[in-house]
């Protein structure tokens, strides 16, 4: 099955997001979940994420051969930590700009705004 490639920021994110997760059968049971059943299913994200982690530290895969497992497995973090925005009545696209403003004042970074991010070399 093909899927169709979305071209999202975060506010059509998290719309889309809690909407699917609110209304798509597969996800029934997930409609009465407490903030405490999202963290859950969040944290489950990030520990997959670190075992895939663990894995390419102590060498049973490269960091080349987990690469887009990695990145898949951060896009479900970033789809847990949307949807507990939500439940929490929260604007994800604000809340992380705030934020971003915020440990960039404390640590006194003053940033500008790029055209396109440059991701960095993972070790």
């Amino acid at each position: 099955m093909s899927y169709p490639t979305y071209d999202m920021n975060f506010a059509d994110f998290q719309g889309r997001n809690w909407q699917r997760a609110m209304t798509a059968e597969k996800f029934a049971k997930c409609r009465d979940w407490t903030l405490n059943d999202w963290a859950v299913a969040l944290t489950g994200e990030v520990g997959e994420f670190c075992n895939l982690s663990k894995k390419v530290s102590r060498g049973d895969l490269t960091l080349d051969e987990a690469r887009a497992d990695l990145g898949k497995e951060l896009a479900d973090v970033l789809t847990y930590a949307d949807l507990l925005m939500s439940k929490l009545g929260l604007n994800t696209d604000e809340q992380l700009s705030a934020k971003f403003e915020e440990v960039s004042e404390r640590i006194g970074y003053r940033a500008e705004r790029v055209a396109t991010p440059t991701p960095g070399d993972a070790k």
